[in-house]
């Protein structure tokens, strides 16, 4: 097998950003004797504490595959199927993710993601509106995800579940009674205005 590397990733450790860290637990390729066949052992394991928080999937490079036969090299003996490889290893957080991060890296969860802790996994977030709105923020550590409306619509403090402007206008005046009711005012209030006017008129001409 391809054994293991514990790798404990510190504050003060610095890769160069013009190439990658490499770690190999490839298994071992497949050896063919006279009266002995062995390797093609799986890949081995990879801990990595990242708790820095400065280690990314760029700045890396992971070697996990297992032995394989190369060239056929043991294709002579009678029997011996033709993928014989050994299993991917793994690589894992050695310790569980602080909230709001998850992955193999305990990096941020990504926009649309949240994940409370305890966990190397950062699940959907579902609670934003299905139209006019978008999640804004990564690292959130609970699944209602903040989200903000597009710019097409009331913000979303007083618009919670991003309507479009006539929805949103029909339901901030409590339903069409309240609109029909507004209306109305308004066609009392010009009726009004245009009637004192037509009055004015006509004590100018008397």
């Amino acid at each position: 097998a391809g054994g293991q590397i514990i790798f404990w990733f510190y504050n003060n450790v610095k890769i160069d950003p013009q190439g990658k860290l490499l770690l190999s637990v490839k298994g071992g390729p497949l050896s063919c004797g006279r009266t002995m066949i062995s390797g093609a052992g799986s890949g081995g394991f990879i801990g990595i504490n990242n708790s820095a928080g400065n280690l990314t999937p760029e700045s890396i490079q992971l070697f996990l595959d297992g032995g394989g036969m190369p060239n056929d090299l043991c294709s002579s003996f009678g029997g011996m199927p033709g993928n014989t490889t050994g299993e991917k290893g793994l690589v894992s957080p050695l310790f569980p993710c602080v909230a709001g991060h998850g992955g193999e890296f305990c990096q941020k969860c990504p926009l649309g993601t949240w994940s409370r802790g305890n966990s190397t996994t950062c699940q959907a977030c579902t609670n934003k509106p299905r139209r006019n709105a978008y999640y804004n923020e990564t690292g959130w550590s609970n699944p209602i995800c903040k989200y903000k409306c597009t710019r097409a619509v009331p913000l979303v403090v007083v618009n919670p579940d991003c309507l479009d402007a006539i929805p949103f206008f029909v339901r901030f005046f409590r339903g069409a009674g309240g609109v029909t009711a507004i209306f109305g005012c308004l066609v009392v209030l010009v009726s009004f205005l245009l009637w004192r006017r037509a009055g004015k008129g006509k004590r100018r001409c008397c």
